[in-house]
């Protein structure tokens, strides 16, 4: 599990980095960062940075799994929670058939989303429990809702 905090925390890095970087020296500081976190990460790793600016995208391929992160990534085919059209996966990542999506919507599609989870977890053979809060900073609110089914090992977060 180190390994994968390791590789996570890098392709951070590594985004913030690339995207930096001036249009002439893409190519050199993609090749820079590629290679900095193979040696990071050792053995059988391989790491593909791709594009620049908001196109910029990370993909590493290790022998526990997979991880990606960038602008309208694909989502992994592993991924068992469907999730509406219309959003911008941005960090994704697959280990021993266990998969994860972070997808970003507009901010005003937060009704929506929540309720797309709740007629999806309602009508599951999974058991779902849910938690919803708000958290009010001046004049700005935060809404937050979480679907998690334990036995499924699954977790929805839907964020405002």
């Amino acid at each position: 599990m180190r390994r994968m905090s390791i590789l996570t925390a890098a392709i951070m890095a590594l985004t913030l980095v690339a995207a930096s970087c001036s249009v002439a020296s893409d190519k050199i500081g993609e090749k820079i960062a590629e290679k900095a976190i193979e040696a990071a990460a050792g053995e059988g790793v391989d790491v593909n940075v791709s594009g620049s600016g908001d196109d910029l995208s990370v993909n590493v391929e290790t022998q526990d799994g997979s991880f990606s992160s960038g602008s309208n990534i694909d989502a992994p085919d592993e991924l068992t929670i469907p999730f509406p059209d219309g959003g911008n996966v941005v960090l994704t990542g697959v280990q021993d058939g266990d998969a994860f999506a972070s997808i970003v919507y507009a901010r005003d599609r937060y009704d929506e989303i929540t309720g797309f989870y709740e007629d999806w977890t309602g009508g599951s053979t999974d058991e779902w429990e849910t938690s919803s809060s708000t958290f009010q900073m001046g004049e700005e609110v935060q809404r937050n809702s979480t679907w998690s089914a334990s036995e499924a090992g699954s977790v929805i977060v839907v964020s405002d």
